[in-house]
């Protein structure tokens, strides 16, 4: 073959391969990030929460960003119990690196 074809082709795998970095958030980042969440709908129903959603490890950043507007779109009467926790930020999961 010719070496053109393999320069095409490593070219190619070089585009394709998505830096994994980019779709995690660094663990400080995702819990600034659930932490203003937090507080923001705190202030606006009212109400003030412990948060116990902590992330010790990279957060993929498409989960936490659900999680986010499931905060977002809760009511201010679901907001008051005691843990007021979407089902979507009880289901993140982390990675350690």
């Amino acid at each position: 073959m010719k070496p053109s074809f393999y320069i095409c082709l490593l070219c190619f795998l070089c585009f394709c391969t998505q830096n994994k970095d980019e779709i995690f958030y660094q663990p400080a980042e995702a819990n600034a990030k659930i932490v203003q969440a937090y507080a923001l709908k705190d202030l606006s129903c009212g109400k003030s929460h412990i948060l116990k959603t902590v992330f010790l490890g990279r957060v993929k950043i498409s989960d936490l960003n659900r999680c986010i507007k499931a905060i977002e779109i809760t009511s201010c009467t679901a907001w008051q119990a005691d843990n007021p926790t979407p089902d979507s930020c009880k289901r993140i999961n982390y990675i350690l690196n």
